[in-house]
């Protein structure tokens, strides 16, 4: 397998849309140049557009294609046409589970800097302009690292779900907010889309508190409980 070093990395925002996901939306965009121990130069390239990657495998820079306006829709037909890779699925999700893809660390490398923060990322190409592809750890990006919990979560074993029954009202609450929490990892409240509930309830100090976090419903509900007690 060729080894590839990092020539040039670039990365930008668009701002309004970009050929591939149409007008209107803000896109994340990679690009590395990389050049091969044999002497040969490609680029990868990657549009992040609503958290939906786009990869590209070119033999010249598209990197300013994507920041053009007008846009130029001919070369992105085009570019989809040839440079789009296909295999790869339509999320990062499957991405993640194509470890065999002869370009995968590359672009767990583009994937990086695209979730990052601007400084963390700015930082992370500095750092490994020059390098060769191995002699370097890529870290994981939050998508990867949500990727491999929600892997480890498929094979753990559900608790088993406790008697309510024999429970008081209140206990039983606690122990069912407990209960999906342990099994979950997530509000018991969340929403559909497994964002925080936004729940309003009292706080021991008398303040109004609102969930945030996968926990904080348990531990609002906690203090409230204790509250009213009192």
């Amino acid at each position: 397998m060729a080894k590839y070093q990092i020539k040039d990395v670039k990365c930008g925002i668009v701002d309004g849309g970009v050929g591939p996901c149409g007008p209107g939306m803000d896109v994340a965009v990679v690009e590395v140049e990389l050049l091969s121990d044999e002497g040969k130069t490609l680029f990868l390239s990657l549009a992040e557009c609503e958290g939906i990657p786009n990869m590209y495998k070119t033999e010249a820079s598209t990197f300013e294609k994507h920041f053009e306006n007008p846009i130029d829709e001919a070369f992105f037909e085009e570019l989809n046409a040839t440079g789009y890779i296909d295999g790869l699925g339509c999320s990062y999700e499957e991405f993640f589970e194509e470890s065999d893809f002869e370009f995968y660390q590359e672009f767990r490398y583009l994937t990086y800097i695209a979730r990052s923060a601007r400084e963390d990322a700015e930082k992370f190409m500095a750092e490994t302009k020059g390098k060769c592809f191995g002699d370097f750890e890529i870290p994981k990006s939050d998508l990867e690292e949500d990727w491999e919990y929600e892997k480890e979560q498929d094979d753990v074993e559900p608790e088993p779900e406790p008697d309510y029954a024999s429970m008081k009202p209140a206990e039983a609450f606690d122990a069912m907010v407990r209960h999906f929490i342990s099994d979950t990892k997530r509000c018991p409240f969340a929403k559909e889309n497994g964002g925080p509930c936004d729940r309003l309830v009292k706080g021991l100090d008398g303040e109004m508190g609102t969930c945030k976090s996968m926990l904080q419903c348990y531990l609002i509900h906690k203090r409230f409980k204790e509250y009213s007690d009192k």
